[in-house]
């Protein structure tokens, strides 16, 4: 399902938020954009926009670049549990994505992750040791249609072998 396409009557799949999700990694769409919420120490939310860098539809794992002195990394590794809200005002369709952060340690994919991004936003980062990949397993994701009459939203799992739908009230 394309935010295009007229989705009265139709439900969306797990599947239509990974095609979704995989153009924003490689061009802009109104998803290449997306806010990231945590919770910091004092148990306070913290909300951040945060550039959609990978979308792995078979690994159920949506990926961002963020320097390792932000604070978002010390609200990660104290709660992992994060949601990741996306929206396209085109299609005027909401994506929230619910699941689990991980600050990637392996030392070959953070190199490989950072020789993939262009040179002024390596620049950004002054130097590899503060650069950081953030993983986040994805669990289940809020779908709101904004543009059908009357709005529609669904819930859905995502997780790798796991795909129900159910649409909820709005």
């Amino acid at each position: 399902m394309r935010p295009d396409q007229d989705t009265k009557g139709t439900t969306p799949s797990a599947s239509d938020v990974w095609d979704l999700l995989a153009p924003a990694t490689q061009d802009r769409t109104g998803f290449t954009a997306g806010f990231l919420a945590t919770v910091d120490p004092d148990e306070q939310p913290r909300v951040r926009a945060v550039i959609l860098r990978d979308a792995d539809p078979s690994a159920a794992t949506v990926s961002f670049a963020t320097d390792v002195r932000s604070a978002k990394i010390r609200d990660i590794q104290l709660r992992p549990a994060v949601e990741l809200a996306l929206y396209d005002p085109d299609c005027m369709l909401q994506l929230r994505l619910s699941g689990t952060a991980d600050i990637v340690a392996d030392p070959e994919i953070c190199a490989k992750r950072w020789a993939d991004l262009a040179p002024h936003t390596r620049e950004r980062f002054e130097q590899i040791e503060n650069f950081a990949w953030v993983a986040i397993s994805v669990t289940s994701c809020d779908w709101l249609d904004l543009a059908a009459e009357p709005p529609r939203r669904f819930r859905m799992t995502v997780a790798p072998g796991q795909h129900e739908t159910r649409e909820i009230v709005p």
